[in-house]
């Protein structure tokens, strides 16, 4: 910054004439088509052609494979679903007689105290087939 003499004042600049600004947006050349794009070779289609073979493609492998997961998820959801009934109806005195109450109470462990269900979930879920075939 040039000194001043004291008491002096900075005079402004003038302002620069409309054909020195820079253009700015996207019509300045910045963003869109310009020179460092120019150099560029478009790229390939991102898919490769599949030649109408995906059509005669069936999806039943994939949706059995995901049926086999999902059977999974499900024993646990209805092992939760088994749990909590006969847990509730284990604090009763008087039991339910059904066959069904009998596989499950005698497959899930005793006890209302808390603690982490996981283990019971699983134990539920042993008893299921059989219980399907009712």
């Amino acid at each position: 910054m040039p000194c001043l003499a004291p008491g002096a004042r900075a005079r402004p600049r003038p302002p620069r004439p409309a054909s020195a600004v820079a253009p700015r947006g996207p019509a300045s050349g910045r963003y869109g088509p310009s020179a460092p794009a120019a150099g560029r070779r478009p790229r390939p289609p991102s898919g490769t052609p599949s030649r109408g073979l995906e059509e005669a493609a069936g999806f039943a492998g994939q949706a059995a494979r995901r049926t086999l997961r999902a059977t999974e998820a499900y024993l646990t959801v209805l092992g939760c679903e088994l749990r909590a009934p006969v847990r509730a109806l284990g604090t009763h005195a008087v039991r339910p007689a059904a066959a069904a109450f009998t596989v499950a109470d005698g497959a899930l462990p005793d006890g209302t105290d808390d603690r982490p269900l996981t283990g019971d979930v699983t134990a539920a879920a042993g008893p299921l087939p059989p219980l399907a075939q009712w």
